[in-house]
């Protein structure tokens, strides 16, 4: 085929490291898993699709799959997109890979209430403290505009958090979504103070500021308050007329 004309047989969408060290690949058009020696470039096999090495239990198998990946040595995730299912529902799940006996069982799975289908891309995350982040992919006009884009839960299924884009005219929609530990730069700019005379009302805020964790109050050279930070701009009443130092 020609740069223009091509066959897209494989369409792999994921690639990464599994725990000791291998290749794991996600082939959504054969709705395969691969797992790829390093060092010989060799298959050690395949999960999933019309060859799979594996026997599933507990489960039907997944198709058109997004974002496979081991997490720990016997775990894999992925985005089930379901396409070609009847019904076409998507879902989040995770296997127990036994390469002993090659046989692969649903450990879990997640549907959310609103029985969405993401015809193509999506995402799962599994977090520190065991909860899932589900992208529920979408791509096609299909696709319901209350659809979230990013769905947190617990193990046993619990929705912790949950968002939706707002503007629905443009039908937005997510690759994936992740959760993680962001730290930004050090503004370049100071804190910004403002003092309401009508009340002694001090306001003050940090612009760009991820790092600050407490706020000191300091009024003629006194600390007239200490707490977290936990808003975008606090305020502090200064008691007795007095003015902030600091």
């Amino acid at each position: 085929r020609t740069p223009n004309d091509f066959w897209d047989h494989l369409h792999p969408n994921a690639c990464s490291w599994a725990p000791d060290g291998d290749i794991v690949i996600s082939l959504r058009h054969t709705s395969q898993v691969v797992k790829i020696n390093r060092r010989n470039g060799k298959v050690r096999w395949l999960l999933g699709g019309r060859s799979s090495h594996f026997t599933f239990a507990n489960d039907h198998g997944f198709t058109y799959q997004h974002d496979a990946r081991m997490p720990s040595p016997h775990t894999l995730t992925l985005f089930d997109n379901g396409n070609f299912h009847r019904p076409e529902l998507s879902r989040a799940v995770e296997y127990r890979i036994d390469e002993a006996r090659m046989v692969a069982t649903r450990v879990w799975e997640y549907r959310n209430d609103q029985r969405t289908f993401g015809a193509a891309t999506g995402n799962v995350q599994t977090l520190a403290n065991g909860n899932k982040v589900v992208s529920w992919g979408g791509f096609f006009e299909s696709f319901p505009d209350d659809a979230p884009f990013y769905t947190e839960v617990t193990r046993g299924g619990q929705k912790v958090l949950e968002m939706s884009f707002v503007n629905k005219r443009f039908q937005l929609q997510a690759y994936r979504s992740y959760r993680f530990h962001w730290e930004g730069a050090r503004p370049k700019t100071p804190p910004q103070l403002r003092l309401t005379q009508a009340e002694d009302r001090l306001f003050y805020s940090w612009n760009g500021d991820t790092t600050t964790r407490t706020w000191r109050v300091i009024a003629n050279g006194a600390v007239i308050d200490v707490h977290d930070k936990t808003l975008f701009e606090h305020s502090t009443v200064l008691q007795n007329g007095s003015r902030a130092g600091q």
